[in-house]
């Protein structure tokens, strides 16, 4: 029996020993990270057999537990994934929001104010150099902005790919480590002994890999966890998986993980924070900044292009833009302009106008463009065919565009300011029109006879023989065909007579100016084609007095137009009384009705439409010869926008927030900064047009304003930094909540634990003197006997 009770009370004193032991532990990791706290499992041990009943033995230890809760632990290693996630996320974005940030004025919404408000501040006064300076470098800051906010956001992607793979080398580390103590584990439990600490490791590194990578870990019956991303294995027992951050054919950031098919989609911890800024935010920030720079070069090219220097029309061009060999044949000058340059080309005319630096005459021309079929080549010849002016492709596919010797070009809408040269309305010279335009009925070898002043006082009649050789289709005879007709005849050149055409009617007229010029038309079969029945045996003279009609303005009603100027009557200009002028459209209504008889003081402007005036000088006006003179006007001088496709007279250069700049020349030399619209000096109808961009609304931006787009793209991402950190925050307040139940579970409480302390030692104590007791009984019966 003394066996029995020196054996029951070693048992009890090892156990407490092996109970403040696992106390010990537990304080020793109180504040050890993934410490699980463990728990000492104590059980009564065999009892012994003494014939007629049992005899109990003592106590013996289970085993050593670990406080934890499986599911909880699951949950924990879920939640760290996504505040991973979140929290890269808005790491990364906070960066971005760097990037963007306003500070002193250096911002892209500021420096586009900036820009808008220098044009501004120069359209008060266009000629000022120092203006125009700031406006030039307002828009090189700008282009600047654009560039330094786009090669951020690349060096961002770039750097984030960068860090994805430092990550991924970190996850690598993790799940070796994770399969190191998979197998010591194995090992040790299979040999019947616990290894808590050994879990405990393992799981703070799943936890760790978690947090960079979205994992399920599963455990097995040899006490080995097999661990997944996106169902792909990572770990398997002993064995870890290469985990590698790549780039998939798209440029986007994908992983792979060795022994797997394929590219495994990224979708949970830092790794996932940084593919959604990489692939989802950067992209699209990028497209923006892309589309706001695109519409800035094309909307303000589309004015600039047509505009015109303070220094007057060009003498020279050469384009921004290439032109692309599309079908890599080693010409670029056969593809479609659609095709080979990088903006688009949409069926429209251009308007080109030529001046004479000397007289400042100026002769307008247009270029229809078939988007359809309109090639390089065939652009560059119709610029050709443009009397004074050549075009051609240099070496590198830029379009060079050069004027004669004492002329130049442009392509604004510009007003002619003199558009009556031959005098065909109160001109000096004696002048009769036919009362239509064209196409005249007439047939091969009709006369007009003409009777002019000869010397000595009397007259000589010369006659104009129409020859069917002289035209298409003589009963559909046009104006320039009569004209010419009459024009080369000898006789009609020797009797200093001439003819020309306005507004397609036929107009015969005296070369000499002045009361004495005269002539009359007395006969002839062609007579009543060209309308002149009523006219016959009418001397028409000229006067001392012509009328001068001066157009100025900026024409700003959105169609093109034709504005004709028909006398209703005879009369002197601001002398007879109800002399009116009625001016018609291209549709042959009137617009207005100008009185400029008695009461008009001659070289007063009067407005024809909006934007557009006229004055008329002193002179004779005559319904009775069909006096009137045409000009047009144009709402857009390139509807094509084959100006801005090209990069003719551009201010902007590139095509996007990439390469976006100022034209090399203009940033050198502001002067070139082609402000006016019409060419008069003071005129600052181009500037005034891009102010106004800033508040157009843009189809190109889907309705909205430049201003407006830029302010809602950096209110989206400000929207979406803020609901990022409003996820982490939440996710962070979810963690904590599931790290405080785990602690509650698994945590160890030093009161508690002192508690225990006190608690096994006293059975520690109690265990010792039972000892003692049974011992000194022993003694004294060995004594007794």
């Amino acid at each position: 029996m003394s066996r029995i009770g020196l054996g029951t009370g070693l048992r009890a004193l090892l156990a407490s020993q092996f109970a403040l032991n696992t106390v010990g532990q537990n304080i020793a990791n109180a504040n050890t990270p993934g410490y699980s706290r463990q728990g000492i499992e104590l059980g009564a041990s065999r009892p012994q057999n003494l014939g007629r009943f049992f005899v109990g033995s003592g106590v013996e230890v289970l085993g050593v537990n670990r406080k934890i809760d499986e599911l909880l632990e699951r949950r924990i290693l879920t939640q760290t994934a996504i505040t991973g996630r979140l929290d890269q996320t808005t790491s990364t974005l906070s960066e971005i929001e760097a990037l963007f940030a306003d500070f002193e004025g250096y911002g892209l919404g500021s420096q586009m104010d900036d820009f808008f408000s220098s044009t501004a501040q120069l359209s008060a006064n266009p000629q000022d150099p120092i203006l125009q300076s700031g406006v030039v470098q307002s828009a090189v800051q700008m282009s600047a902005r654009f560039q330094s906010l786009y090669t951020g956001l690349q060096d961002l992607g770039s750097e984030i790919g960068v860090q994805a793979k430092v990550l991924s080398g970190d996850a690598n580390q993790l799940a070796t480590e994770i399969a190191r103590l998979n197998g010591e584990i194995a090992q040790a439990e299979s040999a019947g002994v616990l290894a808590n600490d050994l879990r405990d490791s393992r799981q703070l590194a799943l936890k760790e890999l978690s947090e960079l990578v979205d994992v399920k870990a599963t455990e097995d019956g040899q006490g080995m966890v097999r661990v997944q991303v996106a169902g792909n294995i990572l770990v398997n027992g002993t064995t870890a998986q290469k985990l590698t951050v790549e780039t998939n054919a798209n440029n986007e950031l994908a992983l792979r993980i060795s022994g797997s098919n394929g590219f495994v989609p990224i979708e949970g911890g830092r790794l996932g924070g940084l593919v959604d800024v990489r692939e989802g935010t950067i992209p699209g920030l990028g497209s923006e900044l892309n589309a706001l720079a695109r519409e800035l070069i094309i909307s303000i090219n589309a004015k600039h292009s047509v505009g015109v220097p303070a220094s007057g029309s060009f003498q020279n061009l050469t384009s921004s833009y290439q032109a692309k060999d599309v079908d890599g044949d080693g010409q670029a000058g056969d593809e479609l302009l659609r095709d080979s340059l990088p903006f688009a080309v949409t069926d429209g005319n251009l308007v080109v106008n030529i001046s004479n630096r000397d007289t400042g005459a100026i002769e307008r021309y247009e270029i229809e463009i078939d988007a359809e079929r309109t090639t390089v080549d065939q652009f560059a010849a119709a610029l050709s065919k443009v009397p004074r002016l050549n075009a051609e492709l240099d070496p590198f596919g830029r379009l060079q565009i050069v004027a004669d010797a004492g002329f130049g070009f442009d392509f604004s809408k510009r007003l002619d300011p003199n558009p009556d040269p031959d005098g065909t309305f109160g001109g000096g010279g004696a002048s009769l029109g036919t009362p239509e335009a064209g196409p005249f009925n007439l047939a091969d070898g009709d006369t007009l006879e003409i009777e002019v002043p000869a010397g000595g006082g009397g007259t000589t009649t010369v006659q104009v023989e129409f020859d069917l050789s002289s035209f298409v289709d003589i009963t559909e005879a046009t104006a320039d065909e009569v004209a010419a007709a009459i024009s080369s005849s000898p006789d009609v050149i020797a009797a200093g007579l001439r003819a020309v055409v306005q507004d397609g009617h036929v107009f015969l007229q005296t070369e000499d100016t002045g009361a004495s010029a005269q002539f009359t038309v007395q006969a002839g079969s062609a007579i009543t084609a060209l309308g002149w029945d009523d006219n016959a045996g009418i001397p028409v003279t000229g006067s001392a007095d012509a009328v001068d009609i001066v157009v100025s303005g900026v024409y700003e009603l959105s169609k093109n137009n034709t504005f004709s100027f028909v006398p209703r009557n005879d009369g002197v200009i601001g002398t007879t009384p109800d002399l009116i002028v009625d001016v018609f459209d291209a549709e042959g209504e009137i617009v207005t009705s100008l009185q400029v008889g008695a009461g008009y003081q001659p070289g007063t402007k009067l407005t024809v439409v909006e934007g557009v005036e006229v004055t008329l000088g002193l002179g004779s006006l005559s319904a009775s010869n069909n006096d009137r003179v045409a000009f047009d006007v144009v709402a857009d001088s390139d509807e094509s926008d084959v100006l801005v496709a090209f990069g003719i007279n551009s201010f902007l250069t590139g095509t996007d927030a990439s390469d976006i700049g100022v034209r090399t020349d203009l940033e050198f030399d502001a002067s070139l900064l082609a402000g006016s619209a019409t060419g008069a000096e003071g005129d600052n109808g181009v500037l005034l047009s891009i102010v106004q961009l800033e508040s157009e609304h843009r189809s190109g931006l889907g309705g909205e304003t430049i201003g407006g787009r830029y302010a809602r793209t950096v209110g989206d991402f400000g929207f979406e930094l803020a609901s990022a950190d409003s996820a982490l925050s939440a996710s962070g307040v979810l963690v904590d909540s599931l790290e405080s139940r785990r602690a509650a579970v698994s945590g160890v409480n030093v009161d508690e634990e002192l508690v225990d302390m006190v608690r096994f030692e006293q059975a520690y104590n109690a265990a010792a003197r039972f000892i003692d007791v049974v011992s000194r009984l022993e003694q004294e019966l060995l004594q007794i006997i």
